[in-house]
Protein backbone atom coordinates (compact mmCIF):
# COMPACT_ATOMS: atom_id res chain seq x y z
CA UNK A 1 0.00 0.00 0.00
CA UNK A 2 2.71 2.51 0.52
CA UNK A 3 3.33 2.30 -2.77
CA UNK A 4 0.39 3.06 -3.85
CA UNK A 5 -0.01 5.51 -1.62
CA UNK A 6 3.41 6.97 -2.90
CA UNK A 7 1.64 7.36 -6.42
CA UNK A 8 -0.34 10.12 -5.17
CA UNK A 9 1.76 11.70 -2.51
CA UNK A 10 2.92 13.89 -5.49
CA UNK A 11 5.31 16.78 -3.91
CA UNK A 12 6.37 14.32 -0.79
CA UNK A 13 4.80 15.90 2.02
CA UNK A 14 3.26 12.92 3.16
CA UNK A 15 -0.37 14.00 2.79
CA UNK A 16 -2.97 12.89 -0.25
CA UNK A 17 -5.49 15.32 -1.11
CA UNK A 18 -8.61 14.65 -2.51
CA UNK A 19 -7.32 17.16 -5.62
CA UNK A 20 -4.55 14.92 -6.06
CA UNK A 21 -5.91 11.56 -6.02
CA UNK A 22 -9.41 12.48 -8.03
CA UNK A 23 -8.27 15.80 -9.81
CA UNK A 24 -4.83 15.70 -10.43
CA UNK A 25 -5.56 12.12 -12.08
CA UNK A 26 -8.34 12.84 -13.87
CA UNK A 27 -6.54 16.07 -15.35
CA UNK A 28 -3.78 14.14 -16.73
CA UNK A 29 -6.75 11.20 -18.04
CA UNK A 30 -7.98 13.95 -20.37
CA UNK A 31 -4.86 15.04 -22.22
CA UNK A 32 -5.06 10.82 -23.40
CA UNK A 33 -8.00 9.47 -22.96
CA UNK A 34 -10.72 9.64 -24.40
CA UNK A 35 -13.82 12.06 -23.07
CA UNK A 36 -16.13 8.97 -21.66
CA UNK A 37 -13.48 7.18 -20.91
CA UNK A 38 -12.21 10.17 -18.45
CA UNK A 39 -15.98 10.32 -16.96
CA UNK A 40 -15.91 6.81 -16.03
CA UNK A 41 -12.60 6.74 -13.95
CA UNK A 42 -13.27 10.00 -12.33
CA UNK A 43 -16.61 8.42 -10.94
CA UNK A 44 -14.60 5.44 -9.87
CA UNK A 45 -11.67 7.39 -8.29
CA UNK A 46 -14.53 9.31 -6.52
CA UNK A 47 -15.85 6.21 -5.04
CA UNK A 48 -12.52 5.05 -4.33
CA UNK A 49 -11.50 7.99 -2.18
CA UNK A 50 -14.71 7.66 -0.29
CA UNK A 51 -13.92 4.32 0.67
CA UNK A 52 -10.49 3.50 0.96
CA UNK A 53 -9.19 6.71 2.01
CA UNK A 54 -12.17 8.08 4.63
CA UNK A 55 -13.65 10.70 2.47
CA UNK A 56 -11.56 13.77 4.23
CA UNK A 57 -10.05 16.10 1.70
CA UNK A 58 -6.62 14.87 2.80
CA UNK A 59 -5.16 11.40 4.33
CA UNK A 60 -1.74 10.24 5.78
CA UNK A 61 -0.82 6.95 5.00
CA UNK A 62 -1.69 5.50 8.06
CA UNK A 63 -4.99 7.33 8.08
CA UNK A 64 -5.17 5.44 4.63
CA UNK A 65 -4.60 1.72 5.63
CA UNK A 66 -6.77 1.99 8.67
CA UNK A 67 -9.55 2.56 5.95
CA UNK A 68 -8.62 0.51 3.67
CA UNK A 69 -7.76 -2.41 6.02
CA UNK A 70 -11.56 -1.59 7.27
CA UNK A 71 -12.31 -3.10 4.05
CA UNK A 72 -11.20 -6.63 4.85
CA UNK A 73 -14.21 -7.24 7.16
CA UNK A 74 -16.87 -6.20 4.69
CA UNK A 75 -18.44 -9.59 3.32
CA UNK A 76 -18.34 -8.67 -0.19
CA UNK A 77 -15.22 -6.48 -0.56
CA UNK A 78 -13.33 -9.31 -2.83
CA UNK A 79 -16.81 -8.81 -4.93
CA UNK A 80 -16.66 -5.40 -5.49
CA UNK A 81 -13.04 -5.13 -5.84
CA UNK A 82 -13.53 -7.45 -9.16
CA UNK A 83 -16.49 -5.21 -9.95
CA UNK A 84 -14.27 -2.32 -10.07
CA UNK A 85 -11.28 -4.04 -11.35
CA UNK A 86 -13.77 -4.61 -14.52
CA UNK A 87 -14.72 -1.05 -14.93
CA UNK A 88 -10.97 0.37 -14.77
CA UNK A 89 -10.79 -2.36 -17.77
CA UNK A 90 -13.51 -0.89 -19.61
CA UNK A 91 -11.60 2.63 -19.12
CA UNK A 92 -7.91 1.22 -19.87
CA UNK A 93 -9.42 -0.53 -22.85
CA UNK A 94 -9.46 2.17 -25.60
CA UNK A 95 -11.00 0.46 -28.45
CA UNK A 96 -13.65 -1.78 -26.59
CA UNK A 97 -12.07 -4.66 -28.05
CA UNK A 98 -12.01 -7.01 -24.73
CA UNK A 99 -7.84 -6.45 -24.69
CA UNK A 100 -5.17 -4.39 -23.50
CA UNK A 101 -2.62 -3.58 -25.56
CA UNK A 102 0.67 -2.60 -24.29
CA UNK A 103 -0.11 0.98 -25.83
CA UNK A 104 -3.40 1.53 -24.02
CA UNK A 105 -1.48 0.15 -21.03
CA UNK A 106 1.07 2.52 -21.23
CA UNK A 107 -1.37 5.25 -21.71
CA UNK A 108 -3.29 4.33 -18.49
CA UNK A 109 -0.25 3.71 -16.54
CA UNK A 110 0.69 7.65 -17.64
CA UNK A 111 -2.30 8.91 -16.24
CA UNK A 112 -0.31 7.72 -12.97
CA UNK A 113 2.92 9.54 -13.72
CA UNK A 114 4.29 5.84 -14.26
CA UNK A 115 7.63 6.33 -16.24
CA UNK A 116 7.64 4.54 -19.47
CA UNK A 117 10.60 2.49 -18.96
CA UNK A 118 8.27 0.88 -15.68
CA UNK A 119 5.38 -0.30 -18.88
CA UNK A 120 7.43 -3.21 -20.04
CA UNK A 121 8.22 -5.18 -16.99
CA UNK A 122 4.53 -4.22 -15.80
CA UNK A 123 2.83 -4.99 -18.80
CA UNK A 124 4.57 -8.54 -18.68
CA UNK A 125 3.36 -8.75 -15.24
CA UNK A 126 -0.30 -8.55 -16.09
CA UNK A 127 0.08 -10.78 -19.37
CA UNK A 128 -0.40 -14.05 -17.68
CA UNK A 129 -0.54 -15.91 -20.58
CA UNK A 130 1.95 -14.45 -22.76
CA UNK A 131 -0.38 -13.66 -25.90
CA UNK A 132 1.08 -9.81 -25.88
CA UNK A 133 -2.10 -8.72 -24.66
CA UNK A 134 -4.27 -7.83 -21.09
CA UNK A 135 -7.48 -9.75 -20.99
CA UNK A 136 -10.10 -8.59 -18.85
CA UNK A 137 -9.72 -11.51 -16.37
CA UNK A 138 -5.71 -10.78 -16.01
CA UNK A 139 -6.36 -7.61 -15.38
CA UNK A 140 -8.70 -7.96 -12.93
CA UNK A 141 -6.68 -10.99 -10.97
CA UNK A 142 -3.90 -8.57 -11.16
CA UNK A 143 -6.01 -5.86 -9.57
CA UNK A 144 -7.28 -7.94 -6.54
CA UNK A 145 -4.19 -9.62 -5.96
CA UNK A 146 -2.74 -5.98 -6.21
CA UNK A 147 -5.31 -5.00 -3.60
CA UNK A 148 -5.42 -7.96 -1.13
CA UNK A 149 -1.86 -9.48 -1.25
CA UNK A 150 1.15 -8.63 0.46
CA UNK A 151 3.22 -11.35 -0.45
CA UNK A 152 5.73 -10.94 -3.61
CA UNK A 153 3.73 -11.65 -6.71
CA UNK A 154 3.65 -10.25 -9.94
CA UNK A 155 0.30 -8.04 -9.76
CA UNK A 156 3.11 -5.83 -7.32
CA UNK A 157 3.40 -4.30 -10.83
CA UNK A 158 -0.03 -3.44 -11.38
CA UNK A 159 1.09 0.11 -10.95
CA UNK A 160 4.63 -0.08 -12.12
CA UNK A 161 7.22 -0.45 -9.98
CA UNK A 162 6.90 0.31 -6.10
CA UNK A 163 7.81 3.25 -5.05
CA UNK A 164 8.12 3.65 -1.76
Amino acid sequence: MRSFYALFDKDGDGMVYRTEFVGGTVKTMKQHLKAEKVELLESLLSKAWELFWGGESTCNLDTMIHHYGRCFTEPHFHELLRQVGSLFFEAVDADNDGLVTIEEFATYLRCYGVHPLSVPPSFQALDTNHDGLISRDEFVNAACEFFTKTCDTPAKLFFGPFLG
